[in-house]
């Protein structure tokens, strides 16, 4: 139940402003929510609305990190997440190539074998304290 005097956030039906929109929607009843995740459809706004109400929206994403979905003409045009999000994602994918890389290096035979490696690497570390 709303407080009287509260104001209902114009595209609170599309995304979740705070806990307290949750619980006034019925959110908290959702297995989903209660293990941390969103539905895609709770974060999905046209973008009139994202064009009104653009710092409650960085707010919003600022806080939640979950992604907005910005729909123009129905479709989905444009994702909004906020920056730690975006470059933790940007550090994943460059592991997961780092991953392909590696695979692929093993694929073409070009590896050593640990023992070697850290042979070579020992006697570069004695020759480089070596006058």
């Amino acid at each position: 139940m709303r407080s009287p005097g509260r104001r209902t956030p114009p595209f609170s039906k599309f995304y979740r402003f705070n806990d307290f929109d949750v619980l006034d929607s019925g959110l908290n009843q959702d297995p989903l929510w209660k293990r941390g995740y969103m539905n895609l459809c709770d974060t999905i706004i046209p973008i009139s609305e994202a064009k009104t109400h653009t710092a409650r929206l960085i707010n919003s994403v600022s806080e939640s990190r979950s992604p907005v979905f910005i729909t123009q003409n129905g479709r989905a045009r444009v994702v909004v997440e906020d920056i730690q999000t975006y470059e933790e994602t940007r550090e994943t994918l460059a592991l997961l190539k780092l991953m392909v890389m590696g695979r692929q290096d093993v694929a073409a035979g070009q590896f050593k074998p640990v023992a070697a490696a850290f042979a070579g690497i020992r006697k570069r570390i004695v020759s480089s304290q070596k006058p």
